[in-house]
């Protein structure tokens, strides 16, 4: 078990690239991430391992844009693991692509909202109906070479979401059909999706005391408020969400 360094806060978990003097990094490494670690100190596979850090250790937990790329087992576990890792008190924020706001933009047929994706430089011809796919259920666009999931042609995305108001039952319907082996295929593709109603009942039903909706850089725990360091990807479509561990 690795023990806390003397001056680390806070933990963040998924790091990838992220750094900060006064946080610990925990995530998975690979070769499909080597170009971006810059620091690992807990090297963890969140699809099978606890974490290897001591109960109740740090007073804050970070995770940005980590959720939409794990299964919803893998994601109760990881934020299992958060919540034994937080010291009571301690607060944990989620940074993860907003379904709601994804939604809103497709129905009302928005490219510009699509366009400002980092993906659309790889994918500059897509439609809207697969730009809209990618952003939680990559695996069943045209172009996907996963082998164990159908292609979605237009036409079919424009079936299966007649209505807004039944937008996030046909979301999740697909991403429930995604086996967790299409992380490995395609790392950094998404394959879950994320509203605060569904975030916040699965960390209220985990254990946090308190979970509730935030906004890009609002965190209320004075560790997670330097504004050069949090909330800085995609806040255009981003859900921020909160637990305290009471």
């Amino acid at each position: 078990m690795t023990e806390q360094k003397p001056d680390y806060v806070g933990i963040c978990i998924g790091s990838g690239a992220w750094t900060h003097p006064r946080w610990a990094n925990l995530d998975y490494v690979s070769d499909a991430y080597a170009d971006r670690q810059e620091r690992v100190d807990y090297p963890c596979n969140l699809f099978n391992d606890n974490f290897p850090v001591a109960d109740s250790l740090y007073q804050a937990a970070y995770l940005s844009h980590v959720v939409e790329h794990l299964s919803d087992r893998v994601v109760r576990h990881t934020l299992s693991e958060t919540f034994r890792v937080l010291k009571p008190g301690g607060t944990v924020r989620i940074a993860c692509p907003d379904f709601d706001k994804i939604a809103d933009a497709y129905f009302r047929k928005d490219a510009v909202f699509f366009s400002r994706f980092g993906f659309v430089k790889f994918h500059p011809n897509e439609s809207l109906h697969q730009r809209f796919l990618r952003c939680f259920a990559a695996g069943y666009l045209q172009k996907s070479k996963f082998e164990e999931l159908p292609r979605m042609s237009d036409d079919d995305v424009q079936k299966l979401f007649p209505r807004r108001e039944t937008a996030f039952e046909a979301a999740a319907s697909l991403v429930a059909k995604i086996p967790e082996s299409y992380n490995s295929f395609s790392p950094g593709t998404h394959m879950n999706v994320w509203t605060l109603q569904k975030m916040r009942s699965l960390l209220l039903d985990i254990g946090f005391t308190e979970a509730y909706g935030s906004w890009c850089q609002g965190s209320r725990s004075r560790h997670m408020g330097h504004k050069k360091h949090f909330d800085l990807t995609h806040p255009f479509m981003s859900l921020y969400v909160e637990a305290r561990k009471g």
